[in-house]
């Protein structure tokens, strides 16, 4: 698996971005990416790179400039994992956590181009190590994961989670799994799965074709994206 932002997961996006059906017959679009807060630069600069995809010519990455991009999108890192684990940008955008320099009509002209290119980003995704996936604890973690469900779908949810339980619970680590409903706020959901390492979960399950089938069964529910946290004993349990 290659590491976020690392020439190889960049030669990866490249590769993912040539065999995306259709993009190369897209508009011409140049789209820089800065992404500050880097862990593995530890403040020593950013990552830039330029996407240029459309215009009946094979996409391409170019790392370490924008320069010649028509539209540049600064972002620190952790907003940028969450664009190539699905956020949609215009979430990001909305919040503010994305900001755009450069020719907002262009991109506002390349819809086509973009969707290819969040389709590219959620299956590069799939093999990556993120910075913070490593953990020097070797014990035991807990997922605690929060879902907003449309109200009007929650049964189609539980009756979706009842066959997308089975990937998490499938998948090496995986110790237990409970799904609990908010009781003031019914289409409020949590999901609480004990884990043996936090590498189980960060780079095994999620590294895994089992991450894209559990998504792909609860995700079209959600109306907002997950809120992810893990959690270890505080003290032992008596």
């Amino acid at each position: 698996m290659a590491a976020f932002l690392s020439d190889e997961w960049l030669a990866a996006l490249a590769e993912a971005l040539r065999r995306a059906p259709d993009l190369e017959e897209a508009p011409r679009l140049a789209l820089g990416q800065v992404v500050t807060d880097v862990p593995a630069l530890e403040g020593e600069g950013d990552v830039r790179y330029t996407l240029r995809v459309g215009g009946g010519v094979p996409a391409s990455v170019e790392p370490g400039s924008v320069e010649g991009a028509d539209v540049v999108l600064v972002e620190d890192y952790a907003t940028a994992r969450e664009l190539a684990t699905g956020t949609p940008a215009a979430v990001l955008l909305g919040e503010g956590r994305v900001k755009v320099r450069g020719d907002v009509a262009a991109l506002i002209a390349a819809q086509e181009a973009l969707a290819g290119l969040a389709t590219a980003l959620a299956g590069v995704s799939v093999g990556t190590v993120f910075d913070e996936d490593v953990s020097e604890s070797g014990g035991p973690v807990f997922e605690r994961a929060v879902f907003n469900v449309d109200p009007a779908r929650t049964e189609e949810f539980l009756a979706a989670f009842a066959l997308g339980r089975r990937e998490i619970e499938a998948a090496a680590g995986c110790r237990s799994i409970r799904l609990l409903r908010g009781v003031e706020s019914p289409d409020t959901f949590i999901l609480l799965v004990e884990w043996r390492t936090l590498e189980d979960h960060m780079v095994g399950f999620r590294g895994s074709p089992r991450f894209g089938a559990w998504r792909d069964h609860v995700g079209p529910f959600f109306v907002a994206p997950p809120d992810v946290e893990h959690f270890a004993d505080a003290a032992p349990p008596s």
